[in-house]
């Protein structure tokens, strides 16, 4: 049975807390990461640039043309070129996509089937271009969720 108190404060405020039958307040629920929402604005911002991986004569394997998010979902289910034999990404299991490895910097953990010395560098690559803890558990997050194309 659930209860609400209801106190008022001098000025007219109404607090109102809600508890569940342990007295307890119920934690919030985290929300599931979207590809469409959550994961294309983090690649536009960090991964599609002229530089990196939005044109075919760069991108070592992998093209996110952001303005296809069908493409760009299709290129997230190949295997990286980098490390042969494994996919960048794999529904539900983020130790053995080989995207989040990048993101991680634990790349390394794919050397025998890396063609470049540690699987290459840490993506994005550069000190200032390094996602937040927030932005790599999106990727997460969203893998073990079973990589969804919402």
């Amino acid at each position: 049975m659930r209860s609400a108190l209801v106190l008022l404060a001098s000025l007219g405020l109404a607090i109102i807390a809600c508890s569940d039958d342990t007295g307890t307040t119920p934690a919030p629920t985290k929300r599931t990461p979207q590809f469409r929402k959550d994961v294309m604005p983090i690649l536009e911002t960090y991964c599609a640039t002229s530089a990196c991986h939005l044109t075919e004569d760069r991108n070592l394997g992998i093209t996110l043309k952001v303005s296809d998010p069908v493409a760009v979902y299709a290129e997230l289910k190949k295997d990286s070129p980098t490390a042969k034999g494994n996919p960048f990404v794999v529904p539900g299991d983020p130790k053995k996509s080989f995207l989040q490895a990048k993101i991680d910097g634990t790349q390394s953990e794919f050397e025998q089937a890396c063609l470049l010395p540690a699987c290459g560098e840490i993506m994005p690559p550069g000190a200032s271009a390094k996602l937040t803890t927030s932005q790599r558990d999106t990727f997460r997050n969203w893998i073990i969720a079973g990589a969804k194309d919402d």
